[in-house]
């Protein structure tokens, strides 16, 4: 399990957010981070009060060959 610490909004760019990597660069406290991509219908798992909870991360492979995030669940 991980604990999230914090996300960024990515959206179309119809008037939408939009993620840029500079968003991530700022240090954090602890030993390491990640940036996960998740699909539409698995960002709307995370909300606001997400952030401090431990998250499963279940991960499976695509038919090319490469793992993506198949669902996330928020403790």
């Amino acid at each position: 399990m991980v604990k999230l610490v914090g996300y960024v909004e990515m959206k179309k760019k119809v008037g939408k957010i939009l993620f840029v990597e500079q968003d991530g660069v700022d240090g954090c406290v602890g030993k390491a981070t990640e940036k996960i991509f998740l699909f539409d219908d698995l960002s709307q798992k995370i909300k606001p009060d997400s952030v401090g909870h431990e998250v499963i991360i279940s991960y499976s492979c695509g038919y090319n060959g490469k793992a993506y995030v198949a669902d996330v669940v928020v403790k």
